[in-house]
């Protein structure tokens, strides 16, 4: 029995068999170990082929595998064929979107030059808009100017009448004689020039349609009266120079009347020396054997009654001197 052992034994190492019974000894548990990692590598192999056939079972059928596979592979070309043309899409979009960029920055660059001319607008908007104000400031100034104007009595500027003691004055010059005060002839005719230079301008203003047979001739220091060229100056020493100075005064009291008439009965308004024939306030208007006091006073209710047709001949013809009553009243103290 132990024959066919010590022969493979023998074929196995290069000495002849038999051996001793220690030799064999550690031949057998060599042999022994070298069994038990046989086994140890047979069951690993054994467990691994056991995990693949595992495996195995669950993977698809090779069959299913080959009925699936053309289909994928379909599937793929299509898939491949959507990709190319999704490429070349997207190729197409970027060139779009190139154009679309350029149309932008075009855009970009219009929206600059808009607000630019926007801004330049504005600034000149800014500019326009002082330039109104200012001409508005500049309107509102000149219609106050305007106003203040209209407001302006004109005559009472241009004839100004007041007093100076017991004298009337118009312009500054005193019309009449006081025995206790001489004035000058020449002051005295210059102020009848002032005033018959006056009575004419009212009545061309009130467009006064003369009833009366006088008219006056306004000549500064030498005016005069129609009809008869009566003199409303004096100073000359003979007596009938007198006389005809007289007949101017009247003459131009006349005159005076009717445009005062005309007047308060356009305004129903009061005059302030009723005016009858040659008398005003009562006082006779002639020097010729008068008294130098009385002659002068009459002159002053003249100058009265012409200041109050300035009062009413404004720029507010209907409505009454806002400033002529107080000055009245001062020129009959």
């Amino acid at each position: 029995a132990t024959n066919p052992f010590l022969a493979f034994l023998s074929e196995t190492i290069q000495h002849d068999q038999p051996l001793c019974f220690d030799c064999t000894d550690i031949m057998v548990a060599e042999w022994e170990s070298k069994l038990k990692a046989s086994e140890a590598e047979r069951e690993y192999y054994y467990t691994f082929l056991q995990n693949l056939e595992a495996e195995a079972e669950e993977l698809p059928h090779d069959r299913q595998l080959s009925k699936e596979l053309p289909l994928l592979e379909k599937e793929e070309a299509q898939l491949l064929k959507e990709l190319s043309l999704i490429e070349s899409g997207e190729e197409k979009i970027q060139q779009e979107a190139a154009l679309v960029q350029k149309e932008r920055e075009e855009l970009e660059a219009q929206l600059d030059e808009y607000y630019k001319g926007c801004n330049e607008c504005v600034v000149e908007d800014i500019f326009v808009c002082e330039k109104q104000h200012s001409l508005d400031q500049h309107l509102k100034a000149e219609m106050e100017e305007l106003t203040k104007l209209n407001r302006t009595n004109i005559l009472n500027e241009a004839f100004h009448i007041w007093f100076d003691g017991h004298f009337g004055t118009i312009n500054n010059f005193r019309l009449g004689k006081m025995p206790s005060e001489q004035v000058e002839w020449n002051e005295i005719n210059a102020a009848w020039g002032h005033a018959a230079l006056l009575l004419h301008t009212i009545a061309r203003m009130r467009g006064i349609q003369w009833t009366t047979k006088y008219r006056v001739i306004p000549m500064g220091s030498f005016s005069t009266v129609d009809p008869g060229r009566y003199e409303l100056y004096g100073g000359a020493p003979v007596f009938w120079a007198s006389t005809r100075f007289d007949k101017a005064m009247v003459g131009f009291l006349a005159c005076l009347n009717d445009v005062l008439q005309k007047e308060a009965h356009h305004t129903q308004e009061k005059i302030p020396y009723e005016i009858q024939d040659d008398k005003v306030g009562g006082l006779t208007i002639k020097l010729v054997g008068n008294d130098g006091d009385k002659w002068t006073r009459a002159l002053k209710y003249i100058l009265i009654n012409l200041k109050w047709l300035v009062g009413i001949t404004a720029d507010r013809p209907m409505g009454p001197p806002a400033s002529t009553s107080g000055a009245t009243d001062q020129l009959t103290t």
